[in-house]
């Protein structure tokens, strides 16, 4: 069945409310060139050819920064110190259904906040993909290596409020056979920031 690839929408989901304690600081309020670490990954996605966007952060990250004025922008506040990044997704997802018109066929794409090497082509790439092919998993990769951003439909949302284990790779395992990888030349959708390791060779390339 055909169908017209503008009639379906693609929402970004940042979670950034992690607690960084391999860092040792708040890794999101790290400097990548002249914005920070999680203002870098918000443009990205929003310039990305997405129709909205959740960051799901903590309260003293939200007062910290300045972030988007865009209309198609929202937060979520997750303050648990013992919460996990598939939380943040769901607390993302209940977000924009509170403000969006998210239909079943829609796409719901997650990119961590500390994929400070993501570009906004990274994220094109994926809401492209999966426009043109609703359903499945679309996720980037460089030679063959999962990485972030990753899209699935948002009809599969009620199956994300119910993992308790493994999070999204969780649902990667039950869908397999539906899985599409989107090559990338950029290494920079695998490699997330967790150290000062990461960070230096981060801003050692930049």
């Amino acid at each position: 069945m055909t169908h017209d690839p503008t009639s379906i929408q693609v929402f970004g989901i940042i979670p950034a409310a992690g607690q960084a304690l391999r860092m040792g600081q708040p890794k999101q309020l790290l400097p990548v060139g002249e914005v920070s670490m999680l203002e870098h990954v918000i443009e990205a996605v929003l310039w990305g050819d997405t129709n909205g966007l959740c960051v799901v952060t903590s309260s003293a990250i939200d007062e910290a920064l300045v972030l988007s004025e865009d209309p198609r922008f929202l937060t979520a506040i997750n303050d648990a110190a013992d919460s996990e990044m598939i939380d943040s997704v769901r607390m993302g997802i209940a977000a924009l259904y509170s403000r969006c018109h998210v239909h079943d066929r829609d796409g719901l794409l997650v990119c961590p906040g500390d994929m400070a090497e993501v570009s906004a082509a990274d994220v094109r790439a994926l809401s492209g993909t999966y426009r043109r092919q609703p359903g499945g998993l679309v996720i980037a990769a460089h030679h063959g290596v999962r990485g972030h951003p990753m899209v699935f439909p948002s009809a599969w949302a009620a199956e994300v409020r119910h993992i308790r284990d493994g999070g999204l790779k969780t649902l990667v395992e039950r869908h397999a056979t539906q899985v599409r990888l989107v090559e990338r030349d950029s290494p920079g959708v695998v490699r997330d920031v967790d150290t000062p390791e990461d960070f230096h060779r981060l801003a050692g390339n930049a």
